[in-house]
């Protein structure tokens, strides 16, 4: 049986034909070189290049337009930007004519221990290096900002670790070029770094903290891009707009960016509003203090004034029919004890109604209307609820309505609100003094001026 590998020549090196190639390009330009001059390398290394230069040209014509329109046809991939394509497409051009470049150096030092040789192969390496860890942070960049552009994926937690993986290439690429400088063992240069790790981790104490961070606050979905935070300890309240290794960007509602380090939101405190936002309604936490002078009873007037309220017909009518059953049935008809209603107890009864019949609060979320702790201020009567919206804009328009129309309509109910004493009451104060004390000084001298005179 014949084998494959007998067939093969036994060898495959060109090497010699090419740079007998090269030498017969020399000769018929007729520059009267000798052969391993400096000028005579010279030139055949700008020839080697020339035609490495040729190459890159032909394959950037054929290749950097038509991969990236055919890379477009794939589906998972039309949502990336087609001029990134192109820039990753040139990238993998230049690292293959760079490496053409490093195999045909040979040819130009025919001694394989030549100075020249060993450095230009360096630094075709390192170049080479350089440009896969840029290929390789373009491809992870491009992956981030398809999936921040697309719904199904913004909010996948892996978003935020594409920069801490960015990083590990650019750390592995520093590392090799290390090897390649130096002509150290990878496995070296980890023992190396092993025994330094005390130092490397004073030295680079918050890339590290940045780095377990970042990788804490995806894999807990802690925090997003677009997420709106609040940090009360560095007071930074708006929109996260990128997350990186080493900070959190978040653009505030004045406008202005503030940078936090990603390991300060795992040691401090700090509000993400996300889920609200999430949830479709936003609470409503206010009170309006009620003047404590003004609670009184209800009587029969004030009852047939709000049975023409339709928001409080059923309400009156099923409470006082139930207080005068409770009253009668305990002997309390006539009593100071007694059940009766409250102006104040009609309002926060009012109001509830209100908040139930009104179409932009949240009607599956929390609702209710108490009293809280009395103050100097007087009695606060809390509305806790939900909008059905959480929109900033819009939520602050329904909660200023709703306590437009409250404090307007409190008068009906012969409640005051309660508001501390300021000049221009003192002022109106002092003002119905003096016309006080003027018209009765001119009653005085009228009532003076009618007695008889006396003899």
């Amino acid at each position: 049986m014949i084998r494959v590998s007998d067939a093969l020549p036994e060898t495959m090196n060109t090497m010699p034909e090419i740079r007998q190639w090269l030498i017969q390009l020399i000769d018929f330009l007729n520059l009267g070189l000798v052969e391993d001059t400096f000028l005579y390398k010279l030139l055949s290394l700008g020839i080697v290049v020339a035609f490495v230069v040729v190459v890159e040209i032909l394959l950037r014509l054929f290749f950097l337009r038509s991969i990236p329109k055919m890379l477009a046809r794939i589906p998972a991939l039309k949502g990336m930007e087609m001029k990134s394509k192109e820039k990753v497409v040139g990238r993998v051009i230049r690292i293959i004519t760079v490496s053409m470049l490093a195999g045909l150096l040979p040819i130009v030092f025919t001694n394989p221990t030549s100075v020249a040789l060993k450095l230009l192969r360096m630094a075709c390496s390192i170049y080479n290096t350089v440009l896969i860890a840029q290929v390789l942070g373009m491809i992870l960049n491009m992956t981030r900002n398809w999936m921040l552009s697309s719904e199904k994926h913004r909010n996948s937690p892996l978003v935020n670790l594409f920069q801490v993986i960015k990083g590990i290439v650019w750390f592995i690429a520093v590392l090799v070029i290390f090897s390649i400088l130096f002509s150290m063992d990878m496995k070296t240069i980890a023992t190396s770094l092993t025994a330094l790790s005390a130092v490397l981790m004073l030295v680079f104490k918050d890339s590290i903290l940045g780095f377990v961070a970042s990788i804490q606050l995806s894999s807990n979905d802690m925090v997003r891009v677009g997420d709106w935070i609040t940090v009360p300890k560095t007071g930074v309240d708006g929109d996260v707009i990128d997350i990186s290794l080493a900070t959190v960007k978040v653009r505030n509602f004045d406008k202005t960016v503030s940078y936090i380090p990603p390991y300060s939101l795992l040691t401090d405190s700090f509000q993400n509003w996300r889920p609200m936002q999430e949830s479709g309604g936003r609470r409503v936490v206010r009170s309006i203090y009620i003047d404590m002078r003004t609670i009184k009873y209800a009587d029969q007037a004030f009852l047939d004034k709000l049975r023409a309220e339709p928001i409080l017909r059923d309400y009156i009518e099923d409470a006082s029919k139930e207080i005068e059953v409770d009253n009668e049935t305990r002997g309390l008809k006539e009593s100071i004890t007694r059940r009766r209603l409250t102006n104040v107890g009609v309002f926060r009864k009012y109001v509830v109604k209100y908040l139930q019949n009104n179409p932009y609060v949240h009607q599956d979320y929390t609702l209710l209307v108490r009293q809280r702790q009395p103050s100097e201020l007087g009695l606060p009567i809390e509305l806790y609820f939900f909008t059905n919206t959480t929109v900033w804009s819009d939520y602050e328009s329904i909660q200023s309505d709703v306590f437009d129309h409250l404090l307007a309509v409190i008068d009906y109910f012969d409640l005051s609100v309660f508001q501390a004493v300021n000049g221009n009451d003192v002022q109106k104060t002092l003002t119905t003094v003096e016309q006080v004390a003027t018209s009765v000084e001119q009653a005085k001298n009228k009532n003076t001026d009618l007695l008889p005179d006396e003899e």
